[in-house]
């Protein structure tokens, strides 16, 4: 309420400043002219000060619905971005992997797209990670040995990465999903299908993970609770 009353009486400062001032005969003097652009100069940077008062309180009230919305929540746009990748994540996550053939849960790679990158596959960090899951190349790199050791065809996959792996392949979807897949199923067997160990190890590498716990690092933590957090989402809405 002050904030109003201030702005208020502000522009009215700025609206008295703006009204050209005149003699007694209605014409303008020298000095009258010297003041009245003195009392606009004034008015204007009073305008700034009002403008980006305005921008500030706009800027705090959208931090606030921010902090209010659940991390757990997918945005509109990223459920949006979901449903394009249906097909890749439906197919991917339909095959088996490893040794043991392993599966991987589709809640699990939604929740983990989101976390990593809000369903952008464009997505690059400063460390170097690439795409939908934020992949690191000399990981992928790996990973697609291994692939290629099966001698596998798959449905979206150019088998020529296979051959000669360029780190970019990783922007691709398929082949970003198609390594996050065998990854995480490697992952799943190593650690008897515990979710967190598997992010854990997604995040901070398997060797992180002793004594059946994830590492203390607070940026592994928080990517366990946000995977965690959107598998309950999804389970919430899939559920009759």
């Amino acid at each position: 309420m002050q904030l109003v009353t201030r702005s208020r009486n502000l522009l009215s400062r700025v609206l008295r400043r703006l009204t050209p001032k005149a003699t007694d005969d209605g014409i303008l003097t020298p000095a009258a002219y010297r003041d009245d652009a003195y009392d606009r100069l004034v008015a204007l940077a009073l305008l700034a000060v009002i403008f980006l008062g305005a921008l500030f309180a706009a800027s705090r009230a959208d931090a606030s619905m921010d902090a209010r919305i659940d991390p757990r929540q997918p945005s509109q746009v990223q459920l949006l971005r979901l449903r394009m990748l249906q097909p890749y994540i439906e197919y991917f996550t339909s095959l088996s992997y490893g040794p043991n053939e392993s599966r991987v849960s589709p809640d699990y790679l939604k929740a983990l797209i989101l976390t990593e990158s809000g369903g952008d596959h464009w997505a690059h960090s400063r460390r170097g990670a690439r795409g939908l899951t934020q992949i690191i190349p000399a990981t992928a790199r790996r990973a697609v040995a291994e692939l290629a050791a099966k001698g596998e065809d798959y449905l979206y996959i150019d088998e020529r990465i296979f051959e000669d792996f360029n780190p970019d392949y990783l922007y691709e979807p398929a082949v970003n999903l198609l390594i996050a897949c065998h990854l995480s199923a490697t992952y799943q067997e190593r650690f008897d299908g515990r979710t967190d160990l598997v992010a854990a190890a997604w995040n901070a590498g398997p060797g992180s993970v002793a004594d059946n716990q994830p590492p203390p690092y607070t940026e592994t933590r928080n990517l366990i609770s946000r995977v965690l957090g959107y598998m309950e989402f999804f389970a919430s809405v899939s559920a009759p």
